[in-house]
């Protein structure tokens, strides 16, 4: 758990209450930089990893691959108890209101009515306010925080104008003197239009049409910008931004989206000796002087040359008989992924990844993070099922890291749903050039040392890799019929380039195939749906690459000691072809059939086929893909062509 220390409060006793604690998984999702907590009745914004001491983490987060494909100098882990770290967080909103005078002031308002320092102390950790009862004596009445606030599409957040919204139906200039608001409910309707801000002066306006198109220019009219700050940055300048502000709820999922990066860290040999070198401070001093070079020539000239005696004092830090020729290799290795000119796609980068689950290379044995046990072929028995998969890999033990490379709020970064919902809008409401209307950028949370917050969690999994003879085999049986047409037709609907080649009858095959395995193993494996979760290996006709098809299910947790095994017992030949052909035949059929096998098109925008909630749809947690790209007639076939799934052959055998 990690405790909660708000940046202007001091750190008293009272600080350690398990109310202010937050486990440290959380602090990557959902309460990662930049997001709202609930913390003592307080709305409570996480503050700048850079209050954090990275010099604490007894265990570094090392993955090579990873920082490379960031151009990250490493990872930092959040706090935990055992490091007596707090985390920074700042009240956010700054207005609230008392729930029986339904007053409404800023913080610093309240608190301007004390006088008493223990009354401070006590606000300090849940705002408070006093009430007189019916006997007249005092007593404390908690505050509450507003539920407004604004935000814009550069991820920039401040408080909702409530001064300036009750005096927006003025027709004269704001008038002067001291103003009192109120927060009034009419609990007329049940909606945000019963909430009414009254001022002493008597101007009104309840909160109607907040969430309209028409708040923007509201805001215009009565001079209300984006003040450009985020909040949560240390030593915050604010920044000039043009963008409208909109109104949100302070607990709403479009509050805030954040960005994480997943990687399964697998050792590989040619990485071992930077993950060694990595910790060390010359071996870092190094390698900034390094990634300052404009060409590779120069960084080794640097290295030779300026650099030489502390090259060499690198050499004499490390136990390997390392010479200074094979750290400037290593160093050139960095120098050239972090200025490579082409950005790695997903599946390129997982490319390693699938050759050391597949056998085909080499990793680095001699760690406790990676522990996996390819299956022998001779025991997947005789069967026709057996001979469409290529591999069986238990993974005994894998590391995955989850890195929070940022955040956006109003939408996700990135996503596929945004940006077809976007261009969606744009075009049917004729308001392309409007300014509020342009993309969501993304907030990066790199830290000034090159740095981003990161998690590791220790698991199990199952590797499957499927025969590209068989799928290559299927897949051009499938030419010409309904199946195809139906999976081709979808490349029509606008999604970004790097879905598109998903947009293929093996892609959905496997991942369908993934969705109903691990469906099936939550059952046989002890772990629920939600704890168990897929990674992808796709590829299909790319020049000098292979083609790939596999799928890794696993679970992971925080705990250095990993899962208990349940999982890795299921890929045992035996037991994954039970639970295979029970998967299968619970594939065959759907509570909603025939009109889910006879679907065209299902979920989000139409980009399912044959797939829904009762048979094939699996958690948001657990799926990569956001539950699209599915169809159960790729698999088992369909009522018109029962013969054309990719199993279909193998299931009554």
């Amino acid at each position: 758990m990690t405790r909660f220390n708000d940046g202007k409060i001091s750190n008293d006793g009272q600080r350690r209450s398990p109310e202010n604690q937050i486990r440290q998984s959380q602090l990557i999702t959902p309460f990662g930089t930049g997001a709202l907590t609930q913390i003592n009745n307080q709305s409570v914004m996480i503050c700048d990893s850079q209050f954090w001491q990275p010099t604490s983490n007894e265990d570094p987060i090392v993955d090579i691959r990873l920082q490379s494909s960031l151009n990250a100098a490493g990872f930092i882990a959040p706090p935990t108890d055992l490091t007596k770290e707090f985390i920074t967080g700042v009240s956010f909103p700054q207005w609230y209101f008392g729930p029986k005078n339904r007053e409404l002031r800023t913080l610093s308002q309240w608190r301007a009515d004390l006088r008493n320092d223990a009354d401070l102390k006590r606000f300090n950790v849940k705002p408070f306010h006093f009430e007189l009862s019916k006997s007249n004596k005092r007593y404390r009445e908690e505050l509450i925080p507003v539920r407004l606030v604004c935000a814009c599409r550069d991820g920039h957040i401040q408080d909702f104008p409530w001064m300036e919204w009750a005096h927006s139906k003025e027709k004269n200039d704001f008038p002067r003197g001291t103003h009192r608001l109120k927060l009034k409910d009419n609990l007329l309707s049940g909606t945000i239009g019963d909430l009414v801000v009254e001022c002493s002066c008597t101007a009104k306006r309840n909160l109607q049409g907040v969430f309209d198109d028409s708040f923007g220019a509201t805001l215009l009219r009565i001079g209300v910008n984006c003040h450009g700050r985020y909040g949560w940055k240390k030593n915050e300048h604010p920044k000039q931004c043009h963008r409208q502000p909109v109104a949100l709820m302070r607990n709403a999922n479009n509050l805030y989206f954040s960005d994480i990066v997943g990687s399964v860290n697998i050792p590989e040999e040619d990485t071992a000796l930077q993950e060694q070198l990595v910790q060390n401070p010359t071996y870092q001093t190094l390698l900034k002087q390094v990634l300052k070079s404009t060409t590779l020539n120069e960084a080794k000239t640097i290295l030779s040359q300026r650099y030489a005696p502390l090259l060499e004092t690198l050499v004499d830090e490390t136990e390997n008989s390392l010479t200074p020729e094979k750290l400037i290799n290593v160093f050139s290795s960095v120098w050239q992924a972090a200025h490579a000119e082409e950005k790695q796609s997903q599946m390129d980068y997982r490319r390693d990844e699938y050759l050391v689950l597949t056998g085909a290379k080499e990793y680095a044995r001699n760690t406790n993070r990676f522990d996996m046990t390819l299956q022998p072929r001779e025991h997947f028995g005789d069967t026709k099922l057996a001979s469409v998969f290529q591999n069986i890999t238990l993974l005994n033990q894998l590391e995955v890291i989850s890195v929070l490379k940022g955040y956006s709020r109003i939408r996700p970064i990135e996503s596929d749903m945004m940006l077809e919902q976007e261009q969606i809008e744009r075009a049917s409401s004729g308001r392309a050039g409007l300014a509020d209307e342009a993309p969501v950028n993304e907030v990066s949370l790199r830290r000034s040392d090159n740095r981003f917050v990161a998690l590791k969690n220790s698991g199990e999994g199952i590797f499957i890799e499927l025969s590209s003879q068989h799928l290559n085999l299927w897949r051009n049986k499938l030419d010409g019929s309904k199946i195809f047409a139906n999976i081709v037709r979808k490349r029509s609907v606008q999604v970004p380039e790097n879905r598109k080649p998903l947009i293929d009858p093996a892609y959905y095959m496997l991942h369908t195939f993934s969705h109903i395995l691990l469906r099936e193993l939550s059952f046989a494996s002890g772990y629920s749906s939600s704890a168990l979760k897929e990674r992808l290996y796709f590829s299909r006709g790319q020049a000098d690459k292979s083609d790939m098809a596999g799928i890794l299910i696993y679970t992971s947790s925080a705990d250095s000691e990993g899962t208990l095994g349940g999982l890795v017992r299921q890929g045992i030949p035996d037991n994954f072809f039970k639970t295979l052909a029970s998967a299968l035949e619970k594939a065959r059929w759907c509570s909603y059939d025939p009109t889910c096998i006879d679907s065209s098109g299902q979920g989000r925008d139409s980009l399912n086929i044959a797939a829904c909630h009762a048979c094939a749809l699996v958690a948001e947690t657990s799926c990569e893909m956001g539950n699209v790209f599915l169809d159960r007639g790729v698999l088992v076939g369909t009522l018109d062509e029962p013969n054309l799934g990719f199993f279909s052959a193998y299931i009554n055998e």
